[in-house]
Parts: structure tokens; sequence; C-alpha cells
């Protein structure tokens, strides 16, 4: 999952359920409920090996 939140952006990891886990999240590693936590999201790209 990615941001466009400054000049870096910001990724996070899909929970599957609509959340996902980052940094800054409450100012610690956390989970947040839904992808509007932060603003300007970009999308997502499937993970998994192959």
């Amino acid at each position: 999952m990615f941001w466009n939140i400054s000049r870096f952006g910001h990724v996070g990891i899909a929970d599957g359920k609509g959340g996902f886990y980052a940094t800054g999240v409450k100012g610690r590693i956390g989970h947040a409920s839904s992808v509007g936590y932060y603003r300007h999201y970009l999308g997502w790209i499937p993970g998994g090996c192959h």
C-alpha cells in the first residue's frame, strides 16, 4: 500500500480486511482500520512469492 504523504512517500502492509500495518500510526508501528488514515492514498500492488 502506498501514500503520497511527503517527498519520500509512505508504505504499509495490508491486513486483507481493508486495514493496514505501518509506521507512524499513533506515533509508532501499529494498525489502522482504513486506508483513509493517511491522506493521498495511491494504491497497492499484489504481493507474495512467485
